[in-house]
């Protein structure tokens, strides 16, 4: 799961999602879709 939080305008997202990068999104989109 990845967590989001909103915290001054700005989205944190978990640590692994951003060492991922492109990657996590790919990965992302295939669980969801």
């Amino acid at each position: 799961m990845v967590q989001v939080a909103w915290t001054d305008g700005l989205v944190l997202i978990d640590p692994l999602e951003v060492d991922l990068g492109p990657m996590a999104r790919l990965l992302e989109s295939e669980v969801w879709w």
